[in-house]
């Protein structure tokens, strides 16, 4: 078992907001919780490709979905085994109103339209059955792209349009 803390992003973002999320945070990856989907894993490769094939929304490219646990509990690998996944979110940071936790088709839990992060900087820790997934959202290497998102070389002003490069 493994944990890994990223940030928390609710609602519909765009590809932008969750690159700059990414970037000023310092991290590959994020969770993106839209109202009634289960939350998902983005990464920055999955939003680079999304730029470059011109899409804009996190809905419009491929992601993990994640297996929500409402509270931390002492023994994941059961909780883990019971939903017959290999990843969890623990959501004891995030808030939600009498609904804020509903079960799904297959029995797991999943979030609601309420869940919501407390604050704009809210992180969430996601709980691995393998070492896998944080160690390769750990070791991604960076993807760097300027203010209107071009693809941009690390550490000088795009070559394109000179605004400042952010990496994710």
């Amino acid at each position: 078992m493994d944990r890994i803390d990223l940030p928390l992003i609710a609602g519909d973002p765009s590809l932008a907001e969750v690159f700059g999320r990414m970037a000023s945070t310092g991290v590959h990856a994020v969770i993106v919780a839209a109202p009634g989907r289960e939350p998902v894993l983005v990464t920055n490769l999955d939003v680079d490709e999304g730029i470059e094939q011109g899409l804009d929304r996190v809905d419009q490219i491929s992601s993990f979905p994640l297996h929500v646990v409402n509270a931390e509990v002492e023994d994941w690998q059961a909780v883990l085994d019971e939903a017959g996944s290999s990843y969890g979110i623990d959501v004891a940071g995030w808030r939600g109103g009498d609904d804020a936790e509903d079960k799904g088709d297959d029995g797991d839990v999943v979030a609601s339209p309420t869940l919501a992060p407390r604050d704009l900087d809210a992180m969430v820790t996601i709980v691995t059955r393998h070492e896998t997934l944080a160690h390769d959202i750990r070791s991604s290497g960076e993807v760097c792209r300027c203010r209107n998102l071009h693809r941009a070389p690390k550490g000088r002003p795009c070559p394109i349009c000179s605004t400042r490069v952010r990496c994710a």
